[in-house]
Formats: C-alpha cells, sequence, structure tokens
C-alpha cells in the first residue's frame, strides 16, 4: 500500500518506471510455458514417468501416477488455459481497476485458493471461502480471457476461430468451476481437441485426444491470447486518455 501511495505521488514517467517491476511481480505465465515445455520434452523422449512426475509437482494437485500420455497433455492444456486467466489477464484487469493493490490482492487471493481452496472432500469446510473468492475474484476475467482465446484462434490459421466459439458456447458449464470451463473449452474448440478428467468432465468429447504435437501450437495460441487480452485494455486506456 505504501508503495502504491509513492507511485501515485511521483511524476508520471518516474511512476512508471516504479510500477513496471512491482505490477511484473503479479504476473506467473512464463513459468507455466517453460514446465509444459518440459513435460513435451519428457513425452517426446519417452519418459512418461517423469512427464507425470513434472505434471504434478508444476500443475496440477491430482494423482499423476497412472495418466495417460494424451491425459498428460491435456493437464498442461487445461492448466496453462486457466492459468492464463489467474496469472495475466485477471492482474491485469485488477490493476486497470484498483492499480497495484488490485493486482495483488488478485494474485493473493489466487495463491490462498491454490493452497487451501477445497470445493470437496475432508478439507471442503476450511476452503470453500478461499475457493469462492477466488470464483469470484476471476468471475470477469475468466469470461474476457476465454474471449481473447477464440478471437486468437480466428486470427491464425493453426487454430479455428468458429470451432472455439462453438465448444464456448456449448461446453463451458461442464467444470464444477464457474469459470475454468471457459477458458478451456475455448481452447479445446482452438485445437481440435478433446479435454477430460475422468469422473469430472469432459469438453468436446467428439473430438481426437491430445497429443504431444498439440503443446506447440497450444504455447502459440496462448501467447496470441495473451497479447490481445493485453493490448485490447491498454488501447482502450490510451483512447480515454488521448480524449481527455
Amino acid at each position: 500500500m505504501a508503495l502504491s501511495f509513492l507511485v501515485t505521488r511521483l511524476p508520471l514517467f518516474f511512476g512508471m518506471i516504479l510500477t513496471i517491476p512491482l505490477l511484473k511481480g503479479a504476473f506467473s505465465l512464463k513459468g507455466l510455458f517453460s514446465a509444459g515445455r518440459e513435460i513435451g520434452d519428457a513425452l517426446r523422449r519417452g519418459d512418461r514417468e517423469e512427464a507425470r512426475h513434472l505434471t504434478g509437482w508444476h500443475l496440477v494437485s491430482r494423482d499423476t501416477s497412472r495418466l495417460k500420455e494424451h491425459e498428460i497433455v491435456g493437464c498442461v492444456a487445461e492448466s496453462l488455459a486457466e492459468n492464463l486467466t489467474d496469472s495475466v489477464l485477471s492482474p491485469l484487469l485488477w490493476y486497470m481497476a484498483a492499480g497495484l493493490p488490485g493486482a495483488w490482492f488478485c494474485r493473493t487471493v489466487n495463491t490462498c485458493d491454490a493452497m487451501i481452496g477445497y470445493r470437496e472432500g475432508d478439507y471442503e469446510q476450511g476452503g470453500k471461502c478461499a475457493a469462492r473468492l477466488d470464483d469470484l475474484v476471476h468471475w470477469i476475467p475468466a469470461r474476457y480471457t476465454a474471449v481473447c482465446l477464440c478471437l486468437a484462434a480466428g486470427l491464425y490459421r493453426r487454430a479455428s476461430g468458429p470451432a472455439a466459439w462453438e465448444a464456448l458456447i456449448s461446453e463451458r458449464k461442464k467444470t464444477a468451476s464457474p469459470n475454468a470451463g471457459w477458458t478451456m473449452a475455448a481452447a479445446a474448440g482452438a485445437l481440435g481437441i478433446r479435454l477430460e478428467k475422468e469422473g469430472h468432465y469432459r469438453l468436446n468429447g467428439s473430438h481426437r485426444s491430445p497429443s504431444p504435437d498439440d503443446l506447440p501450437p497450444l504455447f502459440g495460441l496462448l501467447k496470441r491470447a495473451a497479447f490481445l487480452g493485453i493490448m485490447m485494455p491498454l488501447l482502450l486506456l490510451g483512447g480515454i486518455l488521448w480524449q481527455s
């Protein structure tokens, strides 16, 4: 809070210089991409055990010891699509709405959800508050991110925009989370793959299972969606400042 107050009292140029490193700490997609590439490399080497270990270590809390190859790739796609909201566009939107405190509030809530945000099982009562607050904080950003994924799919030939929109409309409500299904469904439709967690959800079910070859297009799709998602509000803000 003190740093945020200091930023607002500095001249614009110096305030921006101080804000950039402070805001950068609220974003964390780079590490997820690195983890996804490590998992892809392990699968290409045929080392499925290492891929399972990396998936459980970096990306998901579920038991990964028996995951098949397509399930591992699915975990990567699901986790990265969801974290495009949680780790990039949601902090950005909260920053634009409430400055640095907003961005760090968003990341703090997300961290609490990751640590104790249980929606079911023995720890449900203790973790439900964190989980519900996380749902609320990311409610608008998740829908914004899903739209960005569909736009990114439509702007580049590697993915199909109409298929992404169709999957988004029809599949977005099939997950327990009110937010995760939006980005996961859009990504599944864009890449033409099926994403599923046994006993929980099955998105884009009529399509093929994912393979390691889908990881590079996935990374490209997410980078393009992140670019669109960052540039659109900045251009909007620039237009507002220009008119004022």
